[in-house]
């Protein structure tokens, strides 16, 4: 992957962990449910990126779904690093 894909994993992986997070502060959701959450949201924000910055639907859809797996290690990643807490926690 180059330097742009990569950046816009990151991205899309942080919309996707704080659009998460956000979503089990209002709704009882189980473990499965987050991760297909994650999932699904890395699909459209693939589509998404496909549609600002051009390019093919298959490698768009690869990393939007690699941004949805990394979201919540991203997540995890920000909280001890920097931290941050939504106000819900």
């Amino acid at each position: 992957m180059d330097n742009e894909t990569v950046a816009l994993v990151v991205v899309i992986a942080i919309a996707i962990a704080v659009i998460s997070e956000i979503a089990k502060a209002f709704v009882k959701l189980t473990a499965e449910q987050i991760h297909l959450l994650n999932l699904s949201l890395g699909v459209v924000g693939g589509i998404i990126a496909m549609q600002i910055f051009g390019g093919d639907f298959a490698s768009n859809i690869y990393v939007g779904v690699t941004g949805g797996i990394a979201a919540p290690g991203i997540y995890e990643l920000a909280t001890k690093l920097f931290k941050l807490r939504l106000p819900t926690e």
